[in-house]
């Protein structure tokens, strides 16, 4: 099976998101990372669209191939003994109808002052999930408006801005 790299996201590990799968890649504890020590290891098989995945504190959320799946993926203790590997979670399982008839268009992330993940569906509504892993919190809303979303764009908050700021493109006739 041949699976397109579509992104890397750099942690503890590097973990790799292909069009297939999700893998998990180092040197092993103590070990320099060159060609005779690295070591790989799928970690799932949701497989990841091409949209960039959010690295939320310690968890990494990311669309799936076919753009209508939120997932999510973090390392936990509990998995292979005592090394450990990543699991995720299926962010729409509580809000199914959300992706039931539209895909990602596009996506972005608000850390502060809320953790919010903005996401454009395909059909021009908003969807925005809250995500508050501490508090094991996952909420989805949907938003309409006159006209269509389009894009939507955070940028950080800064020194002189305490919290980040959203922007859409709407197309309205």
């Amino acid at each position: 099976e041949v699976n397109e790299i579509r992104h890397f996201v750099a942690g503890s590990d590097l973990i790799i998101f292909t069009s297939g799968a999700e893998w998990q890649v180092n040197s092993g504890q103590d070990s320099a990372f060159e060609a005779s020590t690295i070591k790989q290891k799928p970690q799932s098989y949701w497989g990841c669209s091409h949209h960039s995945p959010i690295l939320v504190g310690n968890t990494i959320l990311f669309a799936q191939t076919n753009n209508a799946q939120v997932r999510s993926l973090g390392f936990s203790l509990q998995l292979n003994g005592y090394a450990g590997g990543y699991t995720g979670t299926d962010m729409n399982l509580l809000a199914s109808h959300i992706f039931q008839t539209a895909t990602i268009a596009d996506w972005a992330f608000a850390r502060s002052p809320n953790q919010l993940v903005y996401v454009v569906r395909s059909d021009g509504t908003l969807a925005t999930m809250t995500f508050q892993q501490e508090q094991e919190v996952i909420a989805w809303a949907r938003w309409d408006t006159l006209g269509k979303f389009e894009k939507v764009e955070v940028l950080g908050h800064s020194e002189t801005q305490v919290d980040d700021a959203v922007y859409f493109v709407v197309k309205r006739t």
